[in-house]
């Protein structure tokens, strides 16, 4: 018998526990929340802010990347720089320390 491919298969709860992490926490909440179950490519998308489906909104985490960075910057991960791009500043995030990336 062949196996389904992890990307198309079902995703749902074996505990409603929160695990302390407040995007994960979040997230949890809407995978609880989801009839019927979704597939784990359309979670990756919704999740990651990277669909646009009208009727999915409700399930998007919102600045999730700018969320997940504050978080790393808080366990010091990351830094935070701003850095001037012609007219506009914008901020950056660089690993703190570089021997992580190869980990």
């Amino acid at each position: 018998m062949r196996k389904r491919n992890i990307l198309s298969r079902r995703v749902s709860l074996k505990s409603e526990v929160p695990c302390g992490d407040i995007l994960l926490d979040e997230a949890l909440r809407h995978v609880k929340d989801t009839e019927p179950q979704e597939t784990c490519q359309s979670w990756i998308e919704l999740l990651s802010g990277e669909t646009w489906n009208p009727l999915k909104l409700r399930y998007q985490i919102r600045n999730v990347r700018e969320r997940i960075a504050k978080n790393l910057v808080e366990k010091g991960v990351l830094t935070t720089e701003k850095q001037n791009f012609v007219v506009f500043d914008m901020t950056t995030h660089p690993l703190l320390d570089q021997t992580q990336k190869q980990m």
